[in-house]
């Protein structure tokens, strides 16, 4: 729905990057949470194997996302927000995720096929975090808070040509391709900026 200039993603559509070996099943299981279960191998390196859930946009946007919960298979799953330039899985993109085994970590392909950049920052919250991703230009800036706190920390910047038109979503990997990860988590809001 609309509200103002805030547009909720939601529905997205369910989309495989890369070889999971798991179907990405979408479900509303209470009012305003979804679950988001994906297999896939990870997201990083120069190609990306997860489960993504978004919808196009364009221009400059402020995206942001409440995680609930991330289903720990391994210390590797993964599980939060994306901006991305399409669904190749060797697409730029900025990632603002929980990562099991680290905490809030920010994830950046500047091209298509290069090599990703990870900036973790090990330690904080792992449940019911707010995710933000702030597209201003071609720099991303990702900022974190949890949901009961009043102040929002920046993990950081990046430097990434999105396009035109590029992809907000939800994204998950179990980092195990023989058994889906699952990402309870609201709504992505997007404000045009």
């Amino acid at each position: 729905g609309y509200w103002g200039d805030e547009i909720y993603t939601q529905p997205g559509i369910p989309t495989e990057i890369g070889e999971t070996g798991q179907r990405v099943s979408v479900q509303q299981v209470k009012e305003g949470i979804w679950s988001v279960k994906a297999g896939g191998a990870d997201i990083g390196g120069t190609a990306d194997s997860f489960g993504f859930f978004g919808s196009e946009h364009t221009g400059n946007t402020n995206a942001t996302l409440h995680l609930e919960s991330l289903l720990r298979n391994n210390n590797d799953s993964k599980g939060g927000l994306m901006m991305r330039a399409s669904t190749d899985p060797d697409a730029a993109h900025v990632s603002l995720v929980v990562k099991a085994g680290d905490g809030v970590t920010m994830y950046y392909r500047a091209q298509a096929g290069g090599e990703t950049t990870t900036i973790k920052n090990v330690g904080v919250w792992r449940d019911n975090i707010e995710l933000s991703l702030v597209k201003n230009g071609d720099s991303v800036e990702a900022s974190y808070k949890h949901k009961a706190a009043p102040t929002w920390y920046v993990l950081g910047t990046a430097n990434v040509p999105l396009g035109a038109t590029y992809l907000i979503g939800h994204a998950v990997t179990s980092a195990d391709t023989t058994q889906p990860g699952q990402l309870m988590a609201g709504e992505v809001a997007v404000m045009t900026i």
